[in-house]
């Protein structure tokens, strides 16, 4: 007959043995399945490209007035020089010249203007020529520009010219050197360039 001390010990060593083999059950569970570690989102970086233009802030841009980029001249290189190479006959004129090639230099409408000018004993010398235009905004600037030198037609061009001459005894009243002038120029669809007014500059 078993005695009470025998069953405690078979009951002891029992509940070893499942203690035993929970245990171990547990520990082959967890490395079979293992329990889900919470998940870390990697740190995300930026970087900026090495040839990535870098952007700085500057002040506005400034706005341009329109009388800077406004020219009383030709745009037309051709017909700026034929421009050009009239008023430098015009200048070089002088007493006893051919006169019909003078009046050539004027427009039709203004051969009356031609004939009234009285040429010098000899050629002027020009110092300048240049749009109008330019030396207001080179001696004016930020000054509106005067309403008679800016052309009104579309073919029509105004030039500043200052020039010297020689001392005439004879003419009346003296020349004072050197003086100024502007002269309207009225050109065509065959790019001539002839005189349509002169004025003091």
């Amino acid at each position: 007959m078993e005695t009470y001390k025998g069953k405690n010990d078979h009951c002891a060593r029992c509940f070893f043995l499942i203690l035993t083999l929970t245990l171990i059950l547990t520990a082959c569970n967890t490395e079979i399945n293992p329990a889900p570690t919470p998940a870390v989102l990697p740190t995300q970086t930026y970087s900026v490209p090495k040839n990535t233009p870098t952007i700085e802030l500057t002040e506005s841009p400034t706005v341009v007035p329109i009388s800077t980029v406004f020219s009383s001249a030709p745009q037309d290189g051709t017909l700026d020089t034929n421009c050009r190479i009239t008023i430098n006959y015009f200048f070089g004129y002088k007493r006893g010249d051919d006169l019909q090639a003078f009046r050539k230099l004027f427009t039709p409408s203004s051969q009356g203007l031609a004939l009234s000018y009285e040429p010098p004993m000899e050629a002027l010398i020009l110092l300048e020529l240049m749009p109008a235009s330019q030396y207001w905004q080179e001696n004016y600037p930020g000054t509106p520009m005067p309403g008679a030198i800016i052309p009104e037609g579309p073919n029509e061009y105004i030039y500043y010219v200052k020039y010297t001459g020689h001392y005439d005894p004879n003419a009346t009243p003296f020349f004072w050197y050197p003086d100024s002038m502007t002269m309207t120029m009225l050109a065509d669809n065959s790019y001539s360039c002839k005189i349509e007014n002169f004025g003091k500059g």
